[in-house]
C-alpha cells in the first residue's frame, strides 16, 4: 500500500503529529482537520478513510459525524478512542464505522489498523483483544 491518504478529525494537534509520523512509515499521508473544517475539505478531498475522534461527548460526536456523513457517506470510518469499551464499540458499529483504535494503540497496531480499513476490512476484534490484554497487563500477579 503505497501513496493512500486519511484525514484525521481531531483537535488535538499533538496526536496528530504523531499519527502523521507512524503512517508515513507505510506511505500513507495524513491530513488533519478540525471537527468544524472537516465538512468543508471533504468537498475538495477523497481521502481513503477518515478517522475520527469521538471522545468529546455523545451530542457533539453524532453532530459531527452527520456533518462528515453528507460529504463522505461511503468513505469507511475508523474511531479513535481513549477506551474501547462495549458501549464505544456498539456505537461505533451503529454508526457504520469500520473499527475502533486506541488512542495510545502501538505504532504497530495503529498502521495495521488503518491498513485494514483502508483495504476494506475492520478493526473491531483486535481492539477488544487489545483492551483484554491492557486489563490483564494492570492486574497483580498475586
Amino acid at each position: 500500500m503505497t501513496d493512500a491518504c486519511v484525514l484525521l478529525v481531531d483537535t488535538n494537534e499533538l496526536y496528530g503529529a504523531r499519527l502523521g509520523g507512524i503512517l508515513e512509515f507505510c506511505s500513507i499521508h495524513l491530513l488533519q482537520s478540525t471537527p468544524a473544517r472537516a465538512p468543508r475539505l471533504l468537498q475538495s478531498v477523497a481521502p481513503g478513510a477518515i478517522l475520527l475522534d469521538l471522545d468529546r461527548g455523545a451530542r457533539e460526536s453524532v453532530r459531527v459525524l452527520g456533518d462528515i456523513r453528507k460529504f463522505a457517506p461511503e468513505t469507511p470510518l475508523l474511531w479513535i478512542a481513549q477506551s474501547a469499551s462495549p458501549t464505544i464499540i456498539q456505537r461505533a458499529r451503529a454508526s457504520g464505522a469500520q473499527g475502533v483504535l486506541l488512542r495510545e494503540a502501538s505504532p504497530s497496531m495503529t498502521r495495521m489498523a488503518v491498513k485494514k480499513v483502508l483495504q476494506g476490512g475492520q478493526f473491531f476484534e483486535t481492539c477488544v483483544e487489545q483492551r483484554s490484554e491492557q486489563v490483564d497487563s494492570e492486574r497483580p500477579l498475586y
